[in-house]
């Protein structure tokens, strides 16, 4: 078998059930990372309609929520 086809592999070693569950939600919390650096490049390059800094917060803070519950993250 190539390279290019060959099994991708990973391991970690982990004894507390904390760090097993980072390292088998690290992928969906880069995801959630990037998704929230681009809503906020785009609430910063064409504007939003927030009226105070509450209502930013909020509005990241459920943004953030529902990226959780897509990516099957406890919230």
């Amino acid at each position: 078998m190539d390279e290019e086809n060959a099994p991708i592999l990973a391991a970690f070693y982990a004894r507390e059930p904390e760090d097993i569950d980072l390292y088998a939600h690290a992928r969906q919390m880069a995801v959630i990372i990037d998704d929230t650096k681009q809503q906020l490049r785009a609430w910063e390059k064409y504007g939003h309609n927030f009226k105070s800094a509450d209502e930013a917060v909020e509005k990241m803070r459920d943004f953030f929520l529902d990226l959780c519950a897509e990516n099957h993250l406890p919230t």
